[in-house]
C-alpha cells in the first residue's frame, strides 16, 4: 500500500511541475529560468518514477499483467 501511495505522490508532483512550467512559460515570457527549473524537476521526478516502478516490479511489490488476459479467456474463440 505504501508503494502505491508513493507512486501516486510522485505522479502528482510530476503533473504539478508540468503545470507550474506552463504557468511560468506564460507569465515570465522567457525572462527568468523558472520554466527550465520546473521542467528539470519534472524530468528528474519522471526518471525517479520509472526507476521506482522497475524496482517495484523486480521486488514483487507490483505485478505487471499480460496482454492476453486471464487464463480462462485464452482458449475462447475470437470473433
Amino acid at each position: 500500500m505504501l508503494f502505491k501511495i508513493v507512486m501516486f505522490l510522485l505522479f502528482g508532483l510530476i503533473i504539478w511541475n508540468l503545470a507550474q512550467g506552463m504557468r511560468y512559460l506564460v507569465t515570465d515570457q522567457g525572462r527568468t529560468k523558472r520554466t527550465v527549473r520546473s521542467l528539470t524537476w519534472r524530468v528528474a521526478l519522471s526518471g525517479l518514477l520509472v526507476i521506482f516502478l522497475v524496482v517495484g516490479a523486480l521486488r514483487g511489490w507490483i505485478k505487471p499483467h499480460t496482454l492476453q488476459g486471464h487464463a480462462s479467456q485464452q482458449n475462447s474463440p475470437r470473433i
